[in-house]
């Protein structure tokens, strides 16, 4: 209480999911500007729920239409979203938020419906200054669970997940058939 906004950090879903997230090798075509699958890191700024009370339907029961969404800074992706070659994380860079010259543009502030606010995110300050402030820079920890990391590096780690779930049950309904020819000859 008191200690001032939480500053949560998420995932949002910008763009339409694509396929194609791998650097391209020499005959691939090259790889749609929408790195990370359309989705964007960013910093929840505001919840906002408004409630439009003119608009009373008898579809929506006489009830007031509402409008939910988060007001989100986004954190520009450096290097296009590429993992760095090292460490193998993916680095983004703080937003440039709107200044008191001209406080009208938004510039990386955004306004997203709920649904497109995927999951939490969890990012780290890439060093601290000499005064103890984290610098601008920031690595997206994909080693802070399963999903993430399946998430950020293998681009159809769902497909490979169904093709190992049907590997394996074709291993067992082969086991279980030899079970039941080996039970059945000794009957």
């Amino acid at each position: 209480m008191g200690r001032g906004p939480r500053e949560d950090y998420c995932w949002v879903q910008e763009n339409p999911p694509t396929k194609l997230r791998k650097t391209p090798g020499p005959k691939d075509p090259p790889p749609p500007d929408n790195p990370l699958n359309g989705q964007r890191i960013g910093q929840i700024r505001a919840l906002i729920k408004v409630v439009d009370i003119n608009f009373l339907t008898e579809h929506s029961g006489y009830l007031p239409l509402e409008y939910c969404a988060a007001l989100v800074d986004i954190y520009p992706f450096k290097d296009r979203g590429i993992p760095h070659p090292v460490h193998g994380m993916i680095e983004v860079l703080r937003s440039q938020v709107p200044t008191v010259e001209n406080p009208r543009k938004l510039k990386c502030r955004r306004f997203y419906s709920l649904p497109t606010v995927l999951r939490s995110a969890h990012i780290i300050p890439s060093s601290y200054n000499v005064e103890s402030k984290p610098t601008d820079m920031f690595y997206i920890n994909n080693y802070i669970d399963w999903d993430q990391y399946q998430v950020l590096y293998e681009e159809d780690w769902e497909e490979k997940g169904y093709q190992r779930a049907r590997q394996i049950k074709k291993h067992h309904d082969l086991a279980t058939k030899k079970a039941r020819a080996a039970a059945e000859k000794r009957v």
